[in-house]
C-alpha cells in the first residue's frame, strides 16, 4: 500500500513580511525531499519525522493557521501509522481547532480521527466523529462530488453502530451506503485510506 497524501500540499500563499520570518513547507526543499523519499519507500517513521521537524520550524517562524493546521495534520496522521496513538490524536485535534479557527478542511480532520479511533476498535469513541464528519460532507455536497469515499466513511459508520449495539441504525446507514454506490456504479474512492497501526514495530 502506497504511503497516503490527503493534503501535504494544501498551503499555496506565501505570507511576506518584512520583519517576521514565516515558515511554509513548500519552501523547505530539504524537508520536502525527505517527505517524498519516505512516501516513495513506504517510510511511515521517516515521514513522521520529516513532519515533526517542519512542525517545529513553523511554531518557531510564526505560520499561519492553515500551515500548522496541515503540519499538525500530517503529523498526526503519520504518528497513528507507526502505532503512536496517544501522539496522533492530540496532533488531529490541534488541526481540528486550527481549521475550526481559519475555516479550513474540518471534514478531513473528523474523518481521520473517527477512523484512528475506529481502527483501534474503540468505536463508541468513533461514532461521535463520524457523525459529525457526514453531517460536514453532506452540508459539502459529499453525495455528489465524493460519493464513493462518503458510502465508505458511512460503511466504516454502520459497522461501529453494530459493534455497540445499535443495529437498526447501523441497518439504516448502510443502505444510504449501498444507494450511494447504486446511483454511482462507475465511482471510486478520490483519496487513499490511512493505514493506521500498520507499522508498529518501532514503538
Amino acid at each position: 500500500m502506497s504511503f497516503p497524501k490527503l493534503r501535504t500540499w494544501v498551503i499555496l500563499s506565501v505570507i511576506l513580511c518584512a520583519c517576521v520570518h514565516t515558515y511554509h513547507l513548500k519552501d523547505d526543499y530539504d524537508l520536502r525531499a525527505k517527505i517524498r523519499t519516505a512516501e516513495e519507500f513506504n517510510d511511515a517513521e521517516g515521514s513522521r519525522n520529516a513532519y515533526g521537524m517542519a512542525l517545529e520550524k513553523a511554531r518557531q517562524y510564526n505560520a499561519d493557521p492553515q500551515e500548522l493546521a496541515t503540519l499538525n495534520y500530517e503529523y498526526g496522521r503519520a504518528s497513528g501509522i507507526v502505532c503512536n496513538f496517544v501522539e496522533a490524536e492530540n496532533h488531529l485535534l490541534e488541526a481540528m481547532k486550527l481549521d475550526e479557527q481559519s475555516s479550513g478542511p474540518v471534514h478531513m480532520d473528523l474523518v481521520e480521527l473517527a477512523r484512528l479511533n475506529y481502527d483501534q476498535k474503540k468505536y463508541s469513541q468513533a461514532i461521535p466523529y463520524f457523525e459529525r464528519a457526514i453531517l460536514v460532507l453532506q452540508q459539502m455536497n459529499g453525495p455528489k462530488l465524493a460519493p464513493i469515499g462518503l458510502a465508505d466513511i458511512l460503511d466504516e459508520y454502520s459497522h461501529a453502530l453494530i459493534e455497540i449495539g445499535k443495529s437498526e441504525e447501523s441497518r439504516n446507514v448502510h443502505e444510504r451506503a449501498e444507494r450511494l454506490r447504486r446511483d454511482n456504479p462507475m465511482g471510486e474512492s478520490i483519496t487513499d485510506r490511512t493505514p493506521y497501526g500498520t507499522k508498529c514495530d518501532k514503538h
